[in-house]
């Protein structure tokens, strides 16, 4: 299933509302026991766990001569943006929250924004649909230790 066919499917049968959901700074705001919670729980194994720890540690760029020393965090947050791995390690936080899709709402990731498509038979219908499945992400979004 995918974001249009969703659409299409709601409109068919009645309502469908689309909204779009900012996740606050989100490659900032990962949350690192979360991060290596999830990880275990895909049972990663162990090499690539501390691979992931150690590549996630602050980096720092350092210049050094005779008479100073200067060192500066190259990037804040978790995830460095720009790097290869952490789309992937996005997407693997994010799996959860994109797992819970029902007949009733559908939930799609585009980077780090998600899009809510709700849909129902009557408008009161849609508006309970869309009201529970957002009520469902923030309540996933706060286990994942992440804002709207």
């Amino acid at each position: 299933m995918n974001i249009v066919n969703k659409i299409k499917e709601n409109r068919e049968k009645g309502h469908c509302a689309l909204i779009s959901l900012d996740i606050k700074a989100a490659f900032d705001n990962l949350n690192r026991s979360v991060l290596f919670n999830i990880l275990e729980f895909y049972s990663i194994k162990t090499f690539y766990r501390n691979f992931i720890f150690y590549f996630l540690l602050e980096r720092i760029g350092v210049f050094k001569d005779d008479l100073l020393e200067i060192k500066k965090i190259c990037y804040k947050g978790l995830l460095p943006q720009g790097s290869v791995i952490s789309p992937n390690l996005w997407n693997l936080y994010m799996n959860q929250l994109l797992s819970i899709n029902s007949d009733s709402y559908f939930i799609q990731a585009f980077a780090e924004d998600l899009v809510l498509v709700s849909g129902g038979r009557v408008r009161k219908e849609l508006e309970n649909n869309t009201n529970n499945a957002l009520n469902i992400i923030s309540d996933k979004l706060k286990e994942l230790k992440l804002d709207l």
